[in-house]
């Protein structure tokens, strides 16, 4: 969630297609037995996760980022946002 956030995903749903989108490459940090889950389950666990753990979860992005392996993540759903923040 973290990750699809600081690519521009902006809602549950393109949170999900982020993850679908990268699911090899987040495969090789983070074990997702059982595949990306729905937004609809995103949705429903955020709330429970504690800022600790979120925390935790921008330190692991900013040593992607240092060894560009963040470079390799993408965002399909990523659209510049004009002046308001509305997706153009």
């Amino acid at each position: 969630m973290v990750l699809a956030t600081l690519a521009n995903a902006d809602d549950w749903q393109e949170i999900e297609e982020f993850g679908r989108y990268n699911e090899t490459l987040l495969k090789k940090y983070v074990p997702l037995e059982n595949g990306i889950p729905s937004h609809e389950t995103i949705q429903r666990v955020m709330p429970s996760i504690k800022p600790e753990v979120l925390e935790q979860l921008q330190t692991l992005w900013n040593g992607l980022l240092e060894k560009n392996e963040g470079e390799k993540l993408k965002n399909p759903v990523y659209r510049r946002k004009n002046d308001e923040g509305e997706r153009e």
